[in-house]
């Protein structure tokens, strides 16, 4: 992204990311550090970006955060960077109209010379994440060419992301072209489900970029990768559409341009077909998805969560895209999050992917399906409790078996099923494996760092100083995956799994 963005609207979008997913408050020489840049630079970049939307506050103890009370989200501010970019400009005007150079750097107000270095810029970039398309010039013409595919996928989001501001004042929404897609769209797919908005209109542009690809001569000869369209064509609904189409884009509305501008990814939890080359990959998939449930300790299902969780999983295996952003990949900090929580439970997984063989066709597809995993596994059967082990407190304390019981349901009452507690009248077993000890005892030295003295009255301040011991560890994984504590410690064997 840096090699690809202007130097101010890269280090701005780095921020603003950087606040917004990551961190409450960054400190000024934290945010220089990280832009590579001076304070003074990065004042500049703050002000510029506050002049328009003024979502970036300064404390002098804390440092910079941003402010979501704005009603401004990071997609909106993401969209609008992208549109100040001459660079991303030069990219939408080859999707669109496949220009001269000399005609798109009269357009966008830069020189010859310029437009060849920023083609340069893009096709380093392209290279750098092993995209099979680049930029070429032919004909002192600039053109797209390789998988025609993934250039749609790739494209699809920068048209998204451009728009965003439009899709965000509805301004998308109310076009006709969008109006009249959705309404075939809905017609096609209502009887089965209802299809949201947000999926809707990625999907829209995903019909825009192949719409602009086709009008150029581009048609893409991988079917298997589109659903059809389905909707009857001569029904009123779909002459409209075709109408509209041919007015706003100038080519020949046929059967083999409709089946073409859906993609698989899209609306799949309503297209079961799949090509026939397909349907030994799914056996496959099924087969690592059951190694998946079997590999999970202790657990009994129903024939019914079973269904449901294959079903999920096996949509994002068979139809996730090999391409899921433009220049920032939404998924990390996601991704990063669940991997600090399950990280010996992905290794597991990541064992079990390579024995089946050619799982994830990309590193984007391996992130993606552990998040699907972790969101499905939780919604059906609260992952959490099968492959992490909570932070135990012992209560050892001079008392009566009231006062100690008490205690146990206050601390059970503020902190839920986050921690295990028992009561215990000795310091051996189970009370020397406990994570912290609550006592009034004097106990031995080795006991110092895990011993949380046990006031007479037990207040909301004494609860969330416990809370504060109790965040400082880190979770505890699950010892039936077989991994050495040295192993779980070490990062050197899982570089493909960390951002």
């Amino acid at each position: 992204m840096k090699n690809v963005l202007e130097n101010h609207l890269a280090r701005k979008l780095l921020l603003i990311e950087e606040l917004y997913n990551k961190k409450k408050y960054l400190q000024l020489d934290e945010a220089a550090e990280l832009l590579c840049c001076s304070k003074n630079t990065l004042s500049k970049d703050i002000m510029e970006i506050n002049k328009k939307f003024y979502v970036i506050e300064y404390e002098k103890t804390k440092g910079l955060s941003f402010n979501k009370n704005k009603g401004v989200n990071f997609n909106y501010l993401y969209g609008y960077l992208l549109t100040e970019s001459t660079s991303v400009q030069l990219l939408k005007q080859i999707i669109i109209e496949e220009p001269t150079i000399t005609d798109i750097a009269y357009d966008i107000f830069i020189s010859e010379s310029k437009v060849r270095k920023l083609i340069g810029k893009w096709n380093e970039y392209l290279k750098g994440r092993n995209f099979s398309f680049k930029i070429i010039i032919d004909k002192n013409k600039l053109i797209l060419a390789g998988n025609e595919t993934d250039i749609r996928l790739f494209c699809h989001y920068m048209f998204f992301g451009l728009n965003y501001t439009d899709i965000y004042d509805q301004t998308t929404s109310d076009s006709q072209l969008y109006r009249l897609y959705k309404e075939n769209i809905k017609k096609q797919y209502s009887s089965k489900c209802n299809i949201g908005d947000y999926e809707l209109t990625k999907a829209y542009y995903f019909m825009i970029t192949a719409l602009y690809r086709i009008k150029n001569g581009h048609y893409d000869n991988v079917f298997e990768d589109y659903h059809p369209f389905k909707v009857s064509f001569s029904s009123t609904l779909y002459r409209n559409l075709e109408t509209k189409i041919t007015q706003v884009f100038n080519v020949e509305v046929d059967t083999k341009l409709v089946n073409q501008i859906i993609h698989h990814s899209y609306f799949k939890e309503y297209n079961q077909e799949l090509a026939p080359i397909k349907l030994e990959v799914k056996e496959k998939y099924e087969r690592f998805v059951q190694n998946i449930i079997d590999c999970i300790p202790n657990l009994i299902l129903t024939e019914e969560t079973t269904r449901k969780i294959k079903e999920s999983l096996l949509l994002i295996l068979l139809h996730s895209p090999q391409i899921k952003y433009f220049l920032v990949d939404h998924n990390i900090n996601v991704y990063n999050v669940h991997f600090k929580q399950y990280r010996n439970f992905f290794m597991i997984i990541n064992d079990l992917a390579e024995q089946e063989g050619n799982i994830f066709k990309s590193e984007e597809i391996r992130r993606a399906f552990f998040i699907k995993l972790v969101y499905t596994l939780n919604a059906e059967i609260c992952i959490a409790k099968y492959t992490l082990t909570r932070p135990c407190i012992a209560i050892y304390s001079f008392g009566t078996a009231d006062v100690k019981k008490a205690l146990k349901s206050l601390m059970q009452m503020f902190f839920g099923e986050r921690i295990g507690i028992l009561i215990t009248d000795n310091l051996e077993g189970k009370t020397e494996e406990a994570d912290l000890i609550i006592t009034n005892y004097l106990l031995p030295t080795s006991y110092e760092d895990k011993t949380i003295y046990f006031p007479e009255n037990v207040t909301l301040e004494w609860l969330f100083s416990l809370d504060e011991e109790l965040k400082k560890f880190k979770y505890k994984y699950h010892g039936v995956f077989g991994y050495k504590k040295e192993q779980f410690e070490s990062t050197e064997p899982l570089k493909w799994l960390e951002h």
